[in-house]
């Protein structure tokens, strides 16, 4: 079943003409500009900046996403710059913190008023403790310049503790066993009320490298930790960021190639924020160690995200609004988000180990989402992983401990990988975004539509689904040509294993579904391979052994449903026409059946009985909309408006009282009345 999961979006393209609007400013400010007698001081915005307040695009928005950079295409580059550790081999300058004052031994260094200023290129050591200060860089266009933080602590009250104003490139080197803190201020001086920048404990106008062996602790106390205006890369180092507002930035790119990387952040976590320029704005992750604690996004990137290996643990923390809301505090929740992976245009997976507890989607794309490989252990309070337009999944591992639904996307097709889910909506979705910016109401535009040309394709691997709204649901067609799948659907009437609007074709793999029988669908007549249908005359208990054996007594096929059911779908190679098969529940034999035609359909007494095709021979289908399920009848999220987490509109497990009456009661096989008379999605 298809909801709509009280998430309101306010429409893209708004958003990034307010970017281009800001950008516009800034560009006339920060970074470009010199610092006049004339001071404002500024305590610390929102903490969710307007990049990170992009709104989730649907597959009906006009975006072009052809024009933007693709995660396959992604290339991490380094210059000798970015790698060279050893400072100590070079001609190097002297600039020594000492508390309330800084000596150097450099021409290219003024200092004043606890301020030194590095005015070109060269390498520069630095050491000791600066207790209300700063380092500057004011170099030329086309200078490098190379700081060596060797056991260096800098805090300022007003600015940054770092800031790079004009270089070429700044190397940023933590040299072997130092430990270096950085800290800035609760609230900055500004020159005047237009600038807006430094905002950020160690704040870059240029590119920006940090590399080395030693430790770097920085403290963003007034807005981000780490912040770069152009490319910002991590070759290695150990690296711990606090942030109140996003912890590591690089506006048109962020790489990081090894290191161990700690973020704790009330804002995103990693993030690249150029919105205005498709060929920018993404993140590349290597390799290394990264630990996030967000509130909100936990890597999030505007164009694209490459991750090709590395250890991740990422939890985020913030509170998707409840329908309950009024009008004013849903127009403030569409600036949140709270996914751990998130990209606008595209998510390319090809190696890693994950684990997400995400109280948002745990892997997002506005567009596509490719996994090649990988290990993902994954908690989430809404997808597991969501693709608005194609999810692919070529390889890895998939461990969905609890979602609301395990996959979605308009498009999801399984080539290959080891997948598990637990969903408390439906485990797997293919269907269509909905645009409702006119009038989005109280659910917004994270709408998945209720018909139309949507497809779940599996041609091999591993899945095991385990959902109390449907198994598998497709507002379209369903076609598997391989693979094990084995779904241990709803107990409940409103919802089934199966669940298509057009066809499920099956020419090759294994099929085993169990679930409920008022909803219950088999396969489709045109498939290729054979199909066994049963429908019990009373529920089974869960963790029964369910074997179909041939006339010879071999086990055509095996499983043990988790939960209570009564339908199964068995579809096989091994099923042959004419063949009389023993369906067995444990050690008990149950019937003898003989399949005359490629879908064949028994109770469990061996009686022929009627195919299913959903809600009581009514018509398959994905989105019965918001008709009972374990949903409720409002569709909402089954976490909401409950304090046990069981469903809304639910009592001791039991689906909600349909609005009129039991489908199984209707005449004639007409659709129920719903309220206000409009059908939910059917």
């Amino acid at each position: 079943m298809h909801y709509n999961k009280l998430k309101s979006k306010l429409k893209r393209n708004v958003l990034t003409g307010l970017m281009v609007l800001m950008l516009s400013v800034t560009a006339l400010t920060g970074c470009s500009s010199n610092n006049t007698e004339n001071s404002t001081t500024s305590s610390p915005a929102s903490t969710t900046d307007s990049a990170s307040q992009s709104a989730d695009s649907t597959t009906t928005n006009s975006t072009d996403y052809s024009s933007y950079i693709k995660g396959a295409d992604l290339v991490a580059s380094y210059d000798e710059h970015d790698s060279n550790e050893n400072w100590q081999n070079t001609s190097y300058e002297e600039v020594n913190l000492e508390s309330t004052s800084i000596t150097t031994n450099s021409s290219k260094v003024t200092v004043s008023d606890g301020v030194a200023n590095i005015t070109g290129a060269g390498t520069y050591h630095l050491s000791g403790t600066l207790d209300d200060g700063s380092i500057v860089v004011d170099a030329g266009k086309e200078d490098i310049v190379w700081l060596v933080l060797d056991n260096v602590s800098i805090s300022n009250s007003t600015s940054s503790a770092i800031y790079v104003k004009n270089a070429k490139k700044v190397i940023l080197t933590l040299a072997d066993g130092s430990t270096n803190t950085l800290s800035d201020g609760t609230s900055y001086t500004y020159p005047d009320t237009a600038t807006d920048e430094p905002n950020a404990a160690i704040f870059a106008c240029d590119d920006l490298t940090i590399n080395g062996s030693g430790s770097l602790t920085v403290n963003g106390n007034y807005e981000d930790g780490i912040a770069c205006k152009d490319e910002l890369r991590i070759v290695n180092g150990t690296i711990t960021v606090t942030a109140k507002d996003d912890g590591i930035r690089g506006k048109d790119a962020l790489i990081v190639k090894e290191g161990t990387i700690t973020v704790t952040s009330k804002g995103d976590g990693l993030k690249a924020s150029n919105s205005t320029d498709p060929q920018k704005g993404y993140i590349i992750l290597e390799g290394g160690t990264v630990t996030i604690n967000s509130e909100n996004d936990g890597v999030q990137a505007e164009s694209s995200l490459l991750i090709k290996d590395g250890i991740y643990n990422i939890t985020t923390t913030g509170t998707i609004a409840s329908s309950s809301d009024t009008a004013s505090s849903n127009t403030e929740a569409t600036s949140d988000s709270f996914k751990a992976l998130k990209a606008t245009s595209d998510i390319y997976v090809t190696g890693g180990t994950f684990v997400i507890d995400s109280s948002d989607d745990a892997v997002h794309s506005n567009n596509t989402v490719t996994i090649e490989d990988g290990s993902f252990t994954i908690t989430s309070a809404d997808d597991g992983m969501h693709a608005d337009d194609a999810l692919t999944i070529n390889g890895g591992t998939i461990d969905i401990l609890k979602s609301y639904e395990g996959l979605e996307g308009a498009s999801i097709v399984i080539n290959n990988g080891t997948i598990s889910l637990v969903a408390t909506d439906d485990g797997i979705n293919a269907a269509g975004g909905s645009d409702s910016t006119e009038n989005p109401g109280m659910f917004g535009k994270d709408q998945f539509s209720s018909s139309g040309n949507y497809f779940l394709e599996i041609n091999g691997g591993s899945l095991h689904v385990n959902a109390d709204g449907d198994g598998l649901d497709a507002n379209g067609y369903i076609k598997q040509t391989g693979g094990t799948v084995t779904v241990d659907g709803p107990t409940n009437g409103g919802n089934g294993a199966l669940d298509y609007d057009s066809t499920y074709d099956i020419s090759g793999g294994i099929l085993i579904a169990t679930g409920s029988q008022d909803m219950a669908m088999a396969t489709s007549s045109s498939s290729t391979q054979n199909t066994i249908y049963i429908a019990y005359t009373s529920r089974q208990a869960a963790n029964q052994m369910i074997t179909l054996k041939d006339a010879s007594g071999n086990t055509i096929y095996s499983y043990t449903p988790s939960k209570e059911y009564q339908s199964v779908v068995i579809s096989t190679p091994d099923i042959v026409l004419n063949e009389t098969y023993s369906l067995y529940s444990g050690d008990t034999k149950l019937c003898d059946v003989t399949p005359t035609s490629n879908v064949a359909s028994f109770s469990d007494t061996g009686e022929t009985v009627s195919t299913p095709t959903g809600m009581n021979g009514m018509g398959g289908g994905g989105g019965r909309g918001q008709m009972g399920g374990d949903k409720g009848q409002m569709g909402e999220r089954p976490d909401r408006g409950t304090t046990d987490g069981s469903a809304p509109g639910t009592t001791d497990g039991e689906p909600p009282v349909m609005p009129s009456g039991d489908p199984a009661a209707l005449p004639s096989g007409e659709p129920p009345v719903m309220p206000s008379g409009e059908p939910a999605g059917l």
